[in-house]
């Protein structure tokens, strides 16, 4: 049978159309937000070529579609936040992007980082510079339950003044994000001479990782890039499949240097799902204006 047009699928029988029809994610990649714990609304669309996409709405605008397919290079559908191709480093007009890292081992990403770093030793991280600046400048990296106080202190303390407050960023995430169990939550902050240097707000899922905002000291040692370096090497460590940023614009100078593997996204916004039930136009335009420069 051909699906000329998209058909809504009763939620009972997602997982028996996924079983049917051999279906797998599209391009492998994983996110917190494809969890069945959420309640969303399926669609399937079948063409002449039997080519199948099972697809649903992002969970919010910063997380990728989530799409089931039997042909991981093409797909008959364009819906908001659709992986459509590999990030080009190189393309540097603005734009979204999925931030993400598949996590194969800490070595092997400081060995990805070396062959594109034109100056290894200097550049950080490589596998030749990541042992001399953990002797140079010595971190110890906590990661653990979150603690709201916590981490509204910390992160206030560290942010620029024009960013979102701790307390906007938690409450902009727990509203973002209906039914997401609280132990999901995780902190991560990085000691260095006994202060805290950097402070992390993420969401782990026992698969992935993802960092929602953060915050870190600002001096040359670039100590945001080494939370985040420490967090990929606590992830790999573990056994984590991915590392990822979610789906955000081209700034700030940690995305290109930890999230290899990032994609392109579909932003077509007269063809997508919507999907915000939270927040009016000009709430979400206020945030977009204040966390640009976040990290």
């Amino acid at each position: 049978m051909i699906f000329s047009k998209s058909i809504k699928i009763e939620a009972t029988k997602v997982e028996q159309v996924i079983i049917d029809y051999d279906l797998k994610i599209y391009h492998d990649i994983w996110h917190y937000s494809f969890n069945n714990i959420f309640e969303r609304n399926f669609f399937i669309k079948k063409d002449k070529n039997n080519i199948i996409n099972l697809f649903s709405n992002p969970l919010n605008q910063f997380c990728p579609a989530l799409i089931y397919t039997n042909n991981n290079n093409k797909t008959k559908i364009k819906i908001k936040n659709l992986i459509t191709d590999s990030y080009n480093f190189e393309n540097k007009v603005q734009r979204k992007v999925f931030w993400y890292l598949k996590i194969i081992s800490f070595q092997d990403f400081l060995e990805r980082k070396t062959k594109r770093a034109s100056r290894p030793r200097e550049h950080f991280p490589t596998s030749v510079s990541y042992s001399i600046y953990k002797k140079k400048h010595p971190v110890n990296l906590y990661y653990g339950p979150f603690d709201k106080n916590y981490f509204v202190d910390t992160y206030n303390d560290l942010k620029l003044s024009e960013h979102l407050s701790g307390e906007e960023v938690v409450n902009s995430l727990i509203k973002n994000n209906p039914g997401l169990p609280s132990e999901w939550l995780r902190i991560a902050t990085l000691t260095h001479n006994n202060e805290i240097v950097a402070v992390a707000f993420l969401i782990d899922d026992n698969k992935s990782i993802f960092i929602d905002n953060m915050a870190a000291k600002r001096t040359k040692v670039s100590y945001g890039v080494y939370l985040l370096t420490e967090l990929l090497r606590h992830a790999s460590e573990n056994n984590y499949y991915s590392f990822d940023g979610g789906v955000s614009n081209i700034y700030g100078v940690y995305k290109n240097k930890i999230f290899l593997d990032s994609k392109e996204v579909y932003q077509n916004t007269s063809s997508w799902i919507r999907y915000l039930t939270f927040y009016e136009k000009s709430y979400w335009t206020k945030v977009h204006q204040k966390i640009k420069n976040t990290f």
